[in-house]
Formats: structure tokens, C-alpha cells, sequence
């Protein structure tokens, strides 16, 4: 009966419609709504003042990257912490530019420089050592930097990541004692085809069940990767990254282990104090990215949260689908209201996800194409998952775990 269909079809819109009302509520609310202030003028809490940090940059390939974290981080409005560099095997010249920075502030031969109370060191990962057989990436030199930490806290931060003046005043004046602090960057873009990480950065956000009412900085699906901030005693307490070894998107498991042993992790908004721009190196490079990361954190979240991003999704497809079926049926009055529905999607999308990142407004325009390019690359990360296939992630292979 094509009434029934049609009371069916309609009933289905409306719960995508509630749920889509609910995925833009998250967003919204956490960096608009939300209570949090910031807190990164300076004042004179010594207590504050005396926490040091050790902050750890695992590298491979990163000779583009590098100079500009250092120099993000050696001008700092707070400087008491060290840098710890770990080279990663690295097929580029990160050595040598970053050994010419050391140079360049006069280092002495221990490899590292005094300045503020900044002390910068530069390790390679050494998979010689009986901890880091059939061990390798990103986890593991997380892991080898803390061999060398000297500080109470940790902070693990990735190589393009950039940070505003006051970025670690902010982060220590909203750090929750006993806790582990994660935060999503800003996703800063250059060229007009980094626009296409839009749904990923976007669906990213969604997973970590953050934006709620209630607990609204709090998350129980993991940590964002480029930014984590922790007490040094949990991480020795727990072992930290050795407990996610076999994993190449480490930040998903490792937050879901600290849960389990009972931490609580929070998230706090950006403020635009810490950004990264993903992918600079071309389309195959955002490409081979999202295959790598894709299926595994969307398998891993909570039945609630997948329920939200698979309603936002199909909203998304249903407003194309009846945009697409109104103009093929050449009814002016469907025409009109489905431009008229597509339109208004576009800009309650244009002004959500630019709380997340740059992204224009003819991206948000041309969202169908952005749709399916995710839709696609989810549908390959699952098959290279399933058949073990390698994915090639900078010079190296790779399988999706």
C-alpha cells in the first residue's frame, strides 16, 4: 500500500531528524554552550606555576612540521616543561633540521638546550630494546619518549600541531586534578581539497560521545591522538601505550583502557588556542589517512553514539535523495521545498562544523560529494580490515587493526 510506504518513509525521517537535531545540539553545545571559561589570562597561582611537564613528540617524516611546533612551543606564555623528540625512523632530513634548531640555540653535546626552563632533547627509537620487538609506530615512541620524562606530568602531542601563545597556560588552567585531559585541534585548511576530512573530523567529534547535557567535557570512547595530557604516575601506574601495542590507531583503545581502570578523561573546547592542519601532502595522503583511521573508531563507540552518526548520515542522504527526486519529477513545488530543506541543512551545517574547523561554505553546499567520499572510504577501510590488507602510511605498511 503506498500509503503505509509512505506513512513508513516519513515516520524514518522524522527520527533521522531528531537524531540530526541531536548531533548539532552536541556540537553546538560544547563549544558554544558550554560553562567552560577560559581561564588562560595570567594571574599568580604558584600551584599552577609549578606544575612541569614533560611534552612528547613522537616524528616520522615530519622535517615540514617539526620547526614550527618548536617554535610554537619555545614561546610559550608558560615555560615550565621540557620537549622530548622521538624520531621514529624517519626517511626524510627531520634529523638534520632538527638538529640544526638545537644548533641554532647554541646546544651543548648532550643534545639539548637550557632556555626559560625549557629543555629540548632528541632521541631515535630504538627497536633494539627487548620492550619494542614486533612493536612499531606512533604508540611506541609515545612509549620511549616517558623513558626519558623527568616531569610529573606528560603531554603527547603530535608534530603538525600548532598552538597559540597561551595554549599550555589554558590547558593547566583547566586540567582536572587525578584526570586525563584530550583535546580534538582545531582543523585548520589551506588547499580547497583538505575540505574533504569535513565529515570525518565532524563524525570524530560525534564519536567521542562528547556535547552532552550532562557530563558534557566528560568521554568514555577514547582520546584524541594529536593532544593528550596525563599525570606521569597513571601512565607508570598503567603502563600507558604498552597495553595498546598491536593497535595503529592507538588513541581509541588506550582511553578506552584508562576507563576501564576507572580514570575519567575530559575534553575541553579548543578555543582555537590548538589546531592542526591534516593531510598537507595531497589527496592520496588525506585518502590512505582516513582509510587508516576510519573503521576502527567507528566500530568501537558506544550503540548510542553509532545510532547518532549512522541518523545523521542517512538525514544527510535523505535530503539528497529528495532534492535529486524532485528535480527528476519536474514538480516546481517539490523542487522549491526540497531546495528549500537542502539550504537550510547547509547552513546549520556551515555554522556547526566551523566550531570544528575551517571548513567554506561551498563545501557545506556540495555535502553529497563529501557523503559518498566518506561512505566510500569507510567501505574500503572495512574491506582492507577484513582481508588484512596493508594500507601505505608514510613509507611504511601497515595493517588496519
Amino acid at each position: 500500500d503506498i500509503r503505509i510506504m509512505d506513512y513508513i518513509y516519513n515516520f524514518k525521517f522524522f527520527i533521522f531528524l531528531i537524531f540530526y537535531i541531536i548531533f548539532i545540539f552536541r556540537i553546538i553545545n560544547f563549544y558554544k554552550l558550554n560553562r567552560l571559561k577560559n581561564k588562560s589570562k595570567s594571574n599568580n597561582n604558584e600551584k599552577d606555576n609549578n606544575i612541569k611537564i614533560s611534552i612528547i613528540i613522537p616524528i616520522r617524516n615530519e622535517e615540514k612540521n617539526i620547526l614550527y611546533i618548536l617554535n610554537d612551543l619555545t614561546n610559550q606564555t608558560y615555560n615550565n616543561f621540557e620537549i622530548i623528540i622521538i624520531d621514529d625512523n624517519s626517511e626524510d632530513r627531520s634529523e638534520v633540521v632538527i638538529k640544526d634548531y638545537i644548533i641554532n640555540y647554541n646546544i651543548n653535546f648532550s643534545n639539548y638546550y637550557l632556555n626559560n626552563n625549557i629543555k629540548i632533547s632528541y632521541y631515535k627509537l630504538n627497536y633494539n630494546l627487548e620492550v619494542f620487538k614486533n612493536w612499531q609506530g606512533k604508540s611506541a615512541a609515545c612509549y620511549y619518549g616517558t623513558l626519558f620524562a623527568l616531569n610529573d606530568f606528560l603531554l603527547f602531542i603530535d608534530a603538525d600541531v600548532r598552538l597559540e601563545k597561551d595554549a599550555l597556560e589554558y590547558i593547566i588552567k583547566n586540567y582536572k586534578k587525578d584526570s586525563i585531559l584530550t583535546i580534538q585541534p582545531y582543523h585548520y585548511t589551506k588547499k580547497f581539497y583538505e575540505q574533504f576530512s569535513m565529515y570525518f573530523n565532524i563524525i570524530a567529534f560525534i564519536g567521542m560521545d562528547l556535547g552532552k547535557i550532562i557530563n558534557t567535557n566528560k568521554t568514555k570512547n577514547g582520546l584524541f591522538g594529536p593532544f593528550i595530557f596525563l599525570p606521569k604516575e597513571i601512565y607508570y601506574k598503567t603502563n600507558g601505550h604498552l597495553n595498546v601495542k598491536e593497535y595503529i590507531i592507538e588513541d581509541i583503545m588506550l582511553g578506552k583502557f584508562f576507563v576501564n581502570l576507572g580514570y575519567e578523561i575530559i575534553s575541553i573546547p579548543h578555543l582555537k588556542k590548538i589546531k592542526y592542519r591534516m593531510y598537507p601532502n595531497g589527496f592520496k595522503d588525506l585518502i590512505n589517512g582516513w582509510i587508516k583511521n576510519i573503521s576502527l573508531g567507528a566500530l568501537k563507540t558506544s550503540v548510542w553514539v553509532f545510532l547518532i552518526i549512522t541518523s545523521f548520515i542517512a538525514f544527510s542522504t535523505s535530503i539528497t535523495l529528495n532534492l535529486l527526486s524532485s528535480i527528476f519529477s519536474l514538480n516546481l513545488k517539490n523542487i522549491l521545498v526540497s531546495i528549500l530543506f537542502y539550504s537550510i541543512f547547509s547552513f546549520i551545517n556551515f555554522y556547526s562544523f566551523n566550531f570544528i574547523g575551517s571548513f567554506k561554505f561551498i563545501s557545506l553546499i556540495i555535502f553529497p560529494i563529501h557523503l559518498f567520499l566518506f561512505l566510500l572510504i569507510f567501505i574500503i577501510s572495512f574491506i582492507m580490515k577484513i582481508f588484512r590488507i596493508p594500507v601505505n602510511w608514510k613509507n611504511r605498511k601497515i595493517l588496519i587493526k
